[in-house]
């Protein structure tokens, strides 16, 4: 998981379009990881949730793990 937390800082800092939640910015928080479990933070904007899905897509390529969609979920902030 060393792997995935480096890869996802160096996206997240070159990444322009890719904006933080905003209880998580003043941290530089985008995720957590709990045993085989991974929570992903961002501001609810499409460019920034595609940081992240593209990030994922890359580590699945290099790692050969891959996310169980069946097991997975989006949870967006009611406004």
């Amino acid at each position: 998981m060393e792997i995935w937390n480096s890869l996802l800082r160096f996206r997240v800092r070159n990444a322009a379009e890719f904006q933080y939640h905003w209880k998580c910015k003043e941290l530089g928080l985008t995720n957590l990881c709990f045993a085989d479990d991974v929570l992903l933070f961002c501001k609810a904007h499409l460019s920034s949730i595609k940081v992240l899905t593209d990030t994922l897509t890359e580590f699945a390529t290099l790692s050969g793990l891959k996310v169980n969609q069946a097991k997975s979920q989006i949870i967006l902030p009611a406004r």
